[in-house]
């Protein structure tokens, strides 16, 4: 897969770079983890800036919170698991190549997340936009173990040739 981003110049030249996943028929290793750290970043910019605001301010997120003690304490301890998450996704970078079963727990909470939000959209709590969208994470995550996966199998392959 190449994935192509282009950009026009003042001279009106278009100038582009590829993001090349496979090279030949193999995988190029840098760009994959590139790509992975990439991933890895913007969820943990995420779950880090909505532990915080939901440690800090709950009653920003959900206006119940400033009406109820319990709910607001639930709201910061779920705040807390958001700072966790995301610093998990942080450790994922400079720690890429001992990622796997960091990146496989991840997955789990993902899952998890997702199926709440699904169970909920199916008892009529939710509107259907709001599983698909806390699908997105899990798929994401799922998608870069599997190519994770092929890449070092055929990697594996190709150091046997």
């Amino acid at each position: 897969m190449i994935v192509n981003f282009g950009r026009s110049s003042a001279l009106g030249e278009i100038r582009s770079f590829s993001l090349a996943l496979c090279v030949e028929g193999h995988y190029n290793c840098a760009a994959m983890a590139t790509a992975n750290k990439i991933v890895y970043a913007v969820f943990g910019a995420g779950a880090l800036l909505y532990g915080l605001v939901t440690l800090v301010a709950p009653a920003v997120l959900m206006s119940e919170a400033a009406r109820s003690f319990p709910f607001t304490h639930i709201m910061r301890e779920q705040g807390a698991a958001g700072v966790f998450i995301g610093l998990m996704f942080f450790w994922c970078i400079p720690n890429y190549e001992r990622r796997r079963s960091v990146h496989y727990l991840l997955m789990v909470f993902a899952f998890l997340l997702a199926a709440i939000h699904w169970f909920d959209f199916f008892a009529g709590h939710l509107r259907w936009l709001s599983p698909l969208y806390n699908s997105v994470p899990f798929t994401v995550l799922l998608v870069m173990a599997a190519l994770s996966r092929r890449l070092g199998s055929s990697s594996d392959s190709a150091r046997q040739s």
